[in-house]
């Protein structure tokens, strides 16, 4: 366990995303607080036996909410732990059985890492440019029955006509909307809650629950087995083969 001190010292050389108290009463200069959106998930407060995967796990908040709930956790990101608050956040709390993966939701499925109870997908949608194939990644590793929360941006409430703000009018909130938005390297959609809730059931969840605040939407669903949703995965990624007589 590294001493107060020598948090204190690291947390000044490190570039922070979330700001939270990373140990009693020392926080973390971030650019945003994840405190409210843990209270949105409502996660169980035991977690034993449980699997989580954390996708985009950044400086490690969410990660280690779990752990402290029992739960055994693989934590990925497309950065290295060490360039982000990751490592530090895991030494301070004297957490050493957490796995770190640098990768990203494409690579997944190749890392044969099973299936898990509960994956959080909070804050990373937006960021891909296939958000439609990351969901069904995310999908095929959740567990039928298990839990996977997707938090995003909201386009009924950020968006914009001519670059001035003007909320999505009542009236086309109801139709499934996405814009395709660059506004840095990293990002690329803005899609309305309609749009999400289709993209989350259509690939084989179903939704539980959804929340919006702000400019934010928050979905909590479930994984179910579907024939027809995983005919239409083989369809849409692969051929359909001809007929014997069709090849003759």
């Amino acid at each position: 366990m590294v001493s107060r001190e020598e948090i204190k010292e690291k947390i000044n050389q490190i570039k922070w995303h979330h700001q939270f108290e990373i140990i009693n009463g020392l926080f973390t200069p971030g650019s945003y607080s994840p405190d409210g959106l843990l209270k949105r998930l409502n996660l169980p407060t035991d977690l034993s036996g449980k699997r989580m995967l954390d996708i985009g796990a950044r400086d490690g908040f969410f990660t280690l909410q779990a752990v402290k709930r029992g739960a055994s956790v693989i934590a990925v990101d497309y950065m290295p732990a060490d360039q982000m608050g990751f490592n530090l956040t895991m030494q301070a709390n004297g957490v050493r059985e957490v796995e770190f993966i640098q990768t990203n939701v494409y690579e997944l499925p190749q890392l044969d890492l099973g299936t898990f109870d509960i994956i959080l997908f909070l804050g990373v949608i937006y960021h891909v440019p296939d958000p439609y194939l990351s969901l069904e990644i995310v999908q095929s590793l959740t567990k039928e029955g298990g839990t996977c929360y997707v938090e995003s941006t909201n386009l009924d409430a950020s968006f914009t006509l001519n670059e001035v703000p003007a909320p999505l009018p009542d009236q086309y909130r109801s139709s499934p909307l996405a814009v395709f938005v660059r506004r840095n390297m990293t990002s690329y959609w803005d899609m309305n809650e309609e749009c999400l809730r289709q993209l989350i059931n259509d690939v084989g969840f179903t939704v539980k629950r959804a929340e919006t605040w702000g400019k934010r939407v928050l979905f909590e669903a479930e994984a179910v087995y579907q024939s027809d949703k995983e005919r239409a995965k083989t369809l849409s990624r692969g051929i359909v083969k001809r007929s014997p007589r069709e090849q003759k």
